[in-house]
């Protein structure tokens, strides 16, 4: 695959499920260009899958070391090594959210990285500065995120699933 584009209305979603069980789940108003490339590093062969990112993902990554997995947004790049993790990409800021495992990101203005642990949050703004938040990311902030409708004011809460959110989250 090389350079597929998947948009999403205002009640649109997807969930994709990926050879090797990795799982995305894309919300309204996104688009997200997919590809996949088999490199040679030395004598083994891995897949590295790659998204670009306009709106809002939530992803579940299974730890593989013949598989890589990156999104890239306007301003920063997310390494993903095996994980849960939320991705959003918003008034030209990048937020991400690890529910389990960690998540690199990388400011692409300024090269400066930042391992982001289980239940944590940080973000990149414009300008490419990294911020990290003290706050512990909880199932409701998780669902917050993803239940967010971009021209509400107010947040969607409720315990319907969306997609099976509950189970992805544990």
């Amino acid at each position: 695959l090389k350079d597929d584009v998947i948009r999403t209305s205002d009640n649109g979603k997807i969930e994709i499920i990926l050879f090797g069980g990795d799982r995305i789940y894309i919300t309204q108003n996104s688009e997200i260009r997919y590809s996949e490339i088999i490199e040679a590093r030395g004598l083994a062969k891995t897949l590295s899958r790659s998204i670009q990112l306009k709106g809002r993902l939530l992803s579940k990554v299974q730890r593989n070391p013949t598989r890589w997995f990156t999104v890239r947004t306007v301003n920063a790049i997310i390494a993903v090594k095996g994980t849960k993790y939320i991705v959003e990409y918003l008034k030209e800021t990048t937020r991400v959210g690890t529910i389990k495992g960690v998540v690199s990101m990388s400011s692409i203005q300024n090269k400066e990285s930042i391992d982001i642990d289980s239940r944590k949050i940080s973000s990149v703004d414009s300008d490419g500065t990294i911020f990290t938040d003290n706050r512990i990311l909880r199932w409701d902030d998780a669902w917050f995120w993803v239940c967010r409708r971009a021209n509400e004011l107010k947040w969607s809460i409720g315990r319907e699933n969306w997609f099976e959110l509950d189970k992805l989250l544990i």
